[in-house]
């Protein structure tokens, strides 16, 4: 079950292994539950989303629903587009392929696409910024789909992650989502775990191209998070048997909300071995058509 206690005061990424997997109804949802418990929260993407054709695949997508008073990030050319009636409050640094990124407010309810700029330093930068001028206190990203990186960019962030699973992806599914919970349980290094012999901290990310420069005598490998690690399923199951994993800092999950098709939810789970953090998977309670 969703827990909408879990939102306010965070910055939640909403992500997905995949394009369409429902993350902006999802977001859609959540901000209407949490203006409905007194909360404005902020809403902007980590990538370009709630356009009337998807730039991908030409997939429609929906729009990004705002209510009066909620915090925007987006190119000031979406903001002229939109119904919001925007008040611009600040100028992103940098710029995207669609223009100079605004910090805005909706002065009334309505409908905007929703934009952002290149890499994680853009996030942080307007993260930093909604603080420190106390313009937001929950915010709400709609993340790229495969880039869950992005949950990492601020202190006091938390996932979540949306999936869509029918007939023919569900071994896929259950797969990315073992994975998942594999890194979600990873556990957090003591001091005293940190640069003894038979360890060993990774100073970027473990992927197949890192991974063979772990000493053999090493027994615990430490990561700054688990957004880190870009082994494969099968690799990183395999490393795992051998080795501890642990990491700097842990990253909640606020939940797993999954859209099935052609196949009940209780089939799906029941499928889903059962690991640690399995009862953050819920089946999505915005079932769109």
């Amino acid at each position: 079950m969703l827990d909408i206690n879990a939102f306010p005061g965070r910055v939640t990424c909403i992500t997905g292994p995949e394009k369409n997997c429902g993350k902006t109804q999802f977001m859609n949802y959540l901000v209407q539950k949490l203006v409905r418990k007194g909360h404005a929260p902020a809403v902007m993407t980590a990538g370009y989303d709630g356009e009337a054709r998807d730039l991908l695949n030409g997939t429609k997508k929906p729009s990004v629903y705002i209510n009066p008073g909620t915090i925007v990030v987006t190119p000031e050319r979406f903001l002229r587009t939109s119904t919001i009636f925007p008040e611009i409050l600040e100028v992103v640094p940098g710029s995207t392929s669609l223009g100079n990124c605004c910090i805005a407010r909706a002065q009334r309810a309505g409908t905007v696409i929703l934009a952002s700029g290149e890499g994680n330093s853009s996030i942080t930068w307007t993260l930093t910024y909604l603080e420190e001028n106390k313009l937001a206190h929950t915010v709400l990203i709609d993340g790229a789909f495969n880039r869950i990186t992005q949950v990492s960019a601020w202190h006091n962030s938390q996932l979540v992650y949306v999936v869509r699973v029918d007939t023919v992806n569900v071994k896929k599914t259950i797969e990315t989502l073992t994975r998942l919970l594999m890194l979600l349980s990873l556990n957090e290094a003591s001091p005293e775990l940190i640069d003894t012999e038979t360890t060993f901290t990774m100073p970027d990310v473990l992927s197949l191209e890192t991974i063979h420069a772990i000493p053999e005598r090493i027994k615990t490998v430490i990561l700054k998070d688990f957004t880190r690690v870009f082994l494969p399923y099968r690799e990183l199951k395999s490393l795992l048997s051998e080795k501890q994993l642990m990491v700097l800092r842990k990253i909640p999950c606020a939940g797993i909300p999954v859209i099935v098709r052609g196949l009940s939810f209780k089939d799906f789970y029941d499928a889903v071995p059962d690991l640690p953090l399995k009862e953050l998977i819920f089946s999505n309670p915005y079932q769109d058509s």
